[in-house]
């Protein structure tokens, strides 16, 4: 939470403008990464995207909204508003994929990501659609329970795996 602080500060600070592009994105999006950690996936967004206003190019934080955007879809108890939150989460992921200033190790992790919500999407099948509104079209049920299940199994894993490395 510290971290949080004093990155805000930072943030506010007269010479911020001065700091150096990079230096300037890093820093909203180390916020937003440290929001998400805490599950303030909604606030960690919206300083991901203030990166993003710096430089839209930026991957990483374009990479790591598309991650909020996957845990937050992963914390919802409805699977219709998970499937908009992962074809946005999708979209940001491509998009930082094809940065060409993405460290390899960010590129590998985001193309996994991005292989597993095509798999979830891919699932989900006609209720993975999105109208131009951003609702989700829902058909069956069970295709429903599919995407609530492999968002639930991945939550797991995530957890054991984390577990393991701490």
């Amino acid at each position: 939470m510290n971290e949080i602080t004093h990155l805000r500060l930072a943030l506010r600070t007269e010479g911020f403008a001065q700091l150096p592009l990079l230096r300037q994105c890093q820093i909203p999006t180390k916020v937003g990464n440290a929001l998400s950690e805490i599950d303030r996936f909604v606030e960690a967004a919206e300083y991901l995207s203030r990166a993003l206003e710096l430089d839209s190019a930026f991957g990483m934080a374009r990479g790591n909204r598309a991650l909020v955007f996957t845990r937050y879809a992963r914390a919802l108890y409805d699977p219709r508003h998970a499937v908009v939150l992962l074809h946005r989460a999708s979209e940001d992921l491509r998009a930082a994929i094809g940065s060409p200033h993405l460290e390899p190790e960010a590129r590998e992790a985001f193309q996994s990501r991005a292989a597993w919500i095509a798999e979830v999407l891919e699932l989900n099948g006609a209720t993975a659609e999105v109208s131009r509104s951003g609702q989700a079209s829902t058909g069956t049920r069970s295709p429903q329970r599919k995407l609530q299940r492999a968002i639930v199994k991945e939550a797991t894993i995530s957890r054991v795996s984390s577990e393991r490395l701490v």
